[in-house]
């Protein structure tokens, strides 16, 4: 797994195909809703740890 230092480029990667998947620790909102966009957008769920719909007061976020 590789991380480039940011939430939403990372995010990014996964709606481009370049991963498989994500897993983001200790975000705020505004360091994922580009990359939200763009993933749900391509298609890509987003989700938080326990699998739930996302909610933007929990600060990890699992993309695939």
């Amino acid at each position: 797994m590789r991380s480039s230092g940011s939430c939403a480029q990372n995010m990014a990667m996964v709606a481009l195909g370049g991963t498989n998947a994500n897993f983001e620790f200790g975000v705020h909102a505004w360091d994922m809703a580009a990359g939200y966009l763009i993933v749900t957008e391509a298609g890509g769920v987003v989700i938080d740890p326990a699998g739930t719909k996302l909610c933007v007061f929990v600060f990890s976020v699992f993309i695939e």
